[in-house]
């Protein structure tokens, strides 16, 4: 999710100077780089959730740096559980487990569902900004966690990734209904370099069809894809004025000063 680092430090100031009281929750949080990049344009504390214990250490030296930031050492899931540290495959910046069927109620790293995690940490259960980047496992977080969305309303930043199982694109579409029927009709779309893409509005159904074809185009198609993924934010009615904000500000190096990215 490199390309949406400089949209978060795009989305932050307008999106928390209108909630600076909320919070927000970093599912895949690495090192802390998105964590650092949120702090550095809104002072509001930060969920960091991350399983991979070859990231915490640098996760927990960054945050000491940061101050405002609460760790949770653990994967989220559909379901509690745990993972074997064999079971666990690393893509240069995040972590994952390949399915579901690898979860144990033994010994490993733990898999937490996002609400135990916030039943714990009642502070964070008003967060109004997550951000989901897992490489493979974006797709089941946000279908486990439709009530947990329906509630919150927060502003969801993810990875639209249809390559890591063989139903990807039917599975990411899915997804995007799933947000759909959950209230989130706005999406700001953008390419895997953080290239802004386009808007969608009210719930376009058939829009994200056709991104997802374009995806599936580009990839298993072409022979020589142009777009890997997208990355996605997504609204709600309650954040409408939040998100023409940020369709505004990605639309300015058409009609005036390019936007001010970090």
């Amino acid at each position: 999710m490199a390309s949406l680092r400089p949209t978060l430090g795009l989305y932050c100031p307008i999106g928390f100077c209108e909630n600076p009281h909320t919070a927000a929750i970093d599912i895949g949080a690495n090192i802390g780089d998105s964590a650092a990049l949120i702090r550095s344009n809104a002072s509001v504390p930060i969920l960091c959730i991350e399983g991979n214990p070859l990231f915490i250490p640098y996760l927990i030296e960054n945050s000491s740096k940061l101050g405002g930031i609460s760790l949770v050492r653990c994967f989220v899931g559909g379901q509690s559980g745990a993972v074997s540290l064999d079971n666990i495959q690393n893509y240069g910046g995040t972590a994952t487990f390949q399915s579901t069927s690898q979860l144990s109620h033994g010994h490993g790293i733990p898999i937490r569902t996002l609400n135990d995690i916030v039943a714990e940490r009642p502070d964070f259960r008003e967060s109004k900004l997550l951000k989901i980047d897992t490489d493979g496992h974006d797709f089941d977080i946000i279908q486990y966690h439709v009530n947990f969305l329906e509630r919150q309303k927060p502003v969801i930043f993810f990875e639209y990734d249809i390559t890591f199982e063989d139903d990807g694109p039917m599975e990411g579409l899915q997804t995007l209904e799933c947000l759909v029927q959950s209230g989130y009709l706005y999406f700001v779309v953008y390419d895997n370099f953080g290239n802004y893409l386009g808007r969608v509005e009210n719930g376009d159904v058939d829009r994200l069809i056709d991104l997802t074809v374009c995806l599936v185009s580009q990839r298993f198609l072409s022979g020589n894809p142009a777009i890997y993924y997208l990355d996605m934010c997504g609204f709600t009615d309650a954040d409408h004025d939040l998100f023409s904000k940020l369709v505004s500000l990605e639309t300015q190096v058409l009609f005036g000063d390019p936007p001010p990215y970090e």
